[in-house]
């Protein structure tokens, strides 16, 4: 009996392994997305999303109208509750995650080389979306790691 109780503990512990680095705004989703009440209204209603590829592979996302319930919840729309943190794109909105970092982003000047955008998309996974009131959003993912800019 102990030993079972033992290796269901060991089974747990490995389920919840990628947890170990989760920034703040990853621990919030995989809580959330817990909450019967957040997954009932994720899936009465499914995000009015137009989505994309541009270069670089990087993921496209625009909304279409704006979610005032996902906004209830601190989201700019609801990702699939049944995904983890690390498996799914969490928006997170301005007043519930004020700590995005906010860019000012220009055009490169002609053979300009852009180290951060090159090393950024050779390593990491990038999500841009735009909000239904035109602001732009990425998500960068990397090795269990995210970070959000706006």
């Amino acid at each position: 009996m102990l030993v079972r109780k033992i290796e269901e503990l060991s089974d747990m512990l490995i389920r919840y392994d990628y947890t170990a680095n989760l920034s703040r705004g990853n621990w919030a989703w995989e809580f959330a997305r817990r909450n019967p009440d957040l997954r009932d209204d994720a899936f009465a209603v499914l995000p009015q999303l137009e989505t994309g590829t541009a270069c670089c592979d990087i993921r496209l996302l625009k909304l279409r109208e704006q979610d005032h319930t996902a906004e209830a919840w601190g989201l700019l729309y609801f990702p699939d509750p049944d995904q983890s943190a690390l498996s799914t794109d969490v928006f997170w909105s301005d007043q519930t995650f004020p700590r995005k970092i906010a860019v000012h982003v220009r055009d490169r000047g002609p053979g300009e080389i852009d180290e951060i955008f090159e090393k950024g998309t050779r390593l990491c996974r990038i999500v841009h979306l735009t909000d239904a009131a035109g602001r732009e959003h990425f998500l960068v993912k990397g090795a269990h790691c995210s970070i959000q800019i706006r």
